[in-house]
């Protein structure tokens, strides 16, 4: 039905096909190569629209929505860029679009950069991504009852701004995985990452997980500075919630692959990074944070209660352990 209504030359009905590659690419397990050329300009036809009505943004939302199904899927640029660029700059003038639709468009930009050259990269980073994400991500935790989710019982339904800011973040650690350009806007994102961290840390580890991951790819991405992982608080924070967790979860090893990276810039002069002076002062400071916190103690109390038949807990403690001492 697709291709039939795109053949028709006159009297083609817009909408129909709008809804209908909605349908397709929300419902296709695997989208077909040729109807990329098709579904991607009018699904961004649609998400232009800038008339002011509820129905027009739920329109807009949708559209948008069904472009991210495109995932990892490699499309030309002169079927999306200049488009969805322009999306995003009308509503940082206007502030037309849901939190949803907004980061659903910065998203399928997102998905975009591991297929193409470091010039697509640079373009996210030109047009901002970090400092939307990171405003984003502000201004969803403002919205979230934080201590009324304390006291919910296990599985209650999130919010609506919880599975936004959720998608918000997932589409951070993909930025930080995929981006290859340097810019200073990474320390706003990681610190907003930061504070949404710790409004989360009692009572949603779905988020706290999430932030977590996000602050692994920061760690292993060469152009974001050390110093921004460590001002931003990220290294804070990674370092107290790292003495809770059980040495058989699943995201020790997030947090055994951050400082690893973390402590491999601290001891190597690395090119464009940090200067010998400025990296003499960051382990200077790390290491007064340990022994100002008492990691150290809990270090040392971890290896004096390692559990000696379980290798799994034995390796993952001294590892740890051993990561930490070369801070």
């Amino acid at each position: 039905m697709i291709v039939d209504i795109e053949k028709e030359k006159e009297g083609k009905d817009e909408n129909l096909l709008a809804n209908l590659c909605e349908c397709y690419v929300s419902l296709s397990i695997l989208i077909q190569f040729e109807l990329a050329p098709i579904c991607v300009p009018c699904l961004l036809k649609v998400a232009l629209k800038k008339e002011e009505s509820e129905e027009t943004q739920t329109e807009v939302e949708l559209a948008l929505l069904a472009l991210t199904c495109f995932d990892h899927f490699e499309l030309d640029k002169e079927l999306y860029l200049k488009e969805v660029i322009e999306i995003i700059q009308y509503h940082r003038e206007h502030r037309n679009l849901t939190y949803l639709a907004h980061h659903s468009a910065w998203k399928f930009l997102i998905d975009r950069i591991s297929f193409q050259s470091s010039s697509e990269s640079k373009i996210v980073s030109e047009h901002h991504f970090a400092r939307d994400a990171g405003r984003e991500l502000d201004e969803l935790s403002k919205h979230i009852d934080w201590k009324k989710k304390e006291e919910e019982e296990e599985g209650e339904r999130e919010t609506k701004d919880e599975i936004v800011l959720m998608e918000w973040l997932r589409t951070s650690s993909s930025f930080f995985a995929t981006c290859g350009f340097l810019t200073d806007e990474f320390f706003g994102l990681l610190s907003s990452a930061v504070g949404v961290f710790r409004l989360a840390y009692d009572c949603n580890k779905e988020i706290n997980d999430r932030c977590m991951y996000l602050f692994k790819e920061a760690a292993l991405n060469m152009h974001v500075k050390a110093e921004d992982l460590i001002e931003s608080g990220a290294v804070d924070v990674v370092l107290e919630k790292i003495i809770q967790l059980d040495t058989t979860n699943e995201l020790l090893t997030y947090y055994l692959l951050f400082f690893k990276r973390l402590s491999k810039r601290l001891n190597e002069a690395l090119v464009g990074d940090i200067h010998e002076a400025n990296r003499r002062a960051l382990q200077k400071k790390i290491f007064e944070k340990l022994e100002e916190e008492g990691y150290e103690d809990c270090i040392i109390g971890l290896s004096l209660c390692m559990i000696q038949d379980t290798f799994y807990e034995d390796y993952f403690i001294r590892k740890l352990a051993r990561l930490l001492v070369l801070l």
